[in-house]
């Protein structure tokens, strides 16, 4: 953040922290008013009525960009807390973005058809090639695939290396809970790609 966004940013927080305790005196003198703490003949005129009304709008002007997270009057005095609402919510956008570049990316084009289809498909007709087994050993290191049976990897290539003719990978790999969580969040945001 630039020195310039920080100095403004503080102006900004020391004004909300002056508007917020206005504001309180202002809500205090109401309830004194409404309590009889504060008789009729010292209450507010016309002027210092419009300036507390204009002390509530540049209130609620601010309450748009700051949030009140912690607000305690005791012992040691009155203490609010305030989180600017903007600048939480601009982290969080980039949070987000990091989350879909990552979720998007952390597996191949090859390796996510893989486990769609080893998931959708009742039958998942492949032939046997030597980069399916590579991608194949990464889903089951990542723990998003599992073998069918132990030894079923070495098995399915033992039996169709060499050969053109089709058979169903599902007899040898299943998808695991955690890659169908992970197909249904790459669902979720390669969704959101595509707008």
């Amino acid at each position: 953040m630039s020195t310039t966004t920080d100095g403004r940013s503080s102006k900004r927080r020391w004004l909300l922290i002056a508007t917020n305790c206005l504001a309180l005196l202002v809500v205090a003198y109401l309830f004194a008013r409404a309590t009889g703490w504060i008789s009729a003949q010292r209450h507010l005129s016309t002027p210092e009525v419009v300036l507390a009304g204009l002390l509530i709008v540049l209130y609620a002007g601010f309450a748009n960009s700051y949030a009140l997270t912690e607000f305690s009057i005791g012992p040691g005095g009155v203490k609010a807390k305030l989180a600017e609402m903007e600048e939480t919510q601009d982290h969080m956008r980039g949070d987000i973005e990091a989350l879909r570049v990552a979720i998007t990316g952390l597996l191949t084009n090859f390796e996510r058809t893989h486990l769609k289809n080893l998931d959708e498909m009742a039958s998942y007709q492949v032939h046997y090639i030597g980069p399916m087994r590579d991608e194949l050993e990464r889903l089951l290191k990542i723990g998003y695939a599992e073998e069918v049976q132990e030894g079923a990897l070495e098995a399915m290539k033992q039996k169709h290396e060499g050969s053109m003719e089709e058979f169903n990978l599902r007899q040898y790999i299943a998808v695991t809970a955690l890659g169908k969580k992970y197909l249904a969040v790459h669902a979720k945001y390669a969704g959101e790609e595509k707008e």
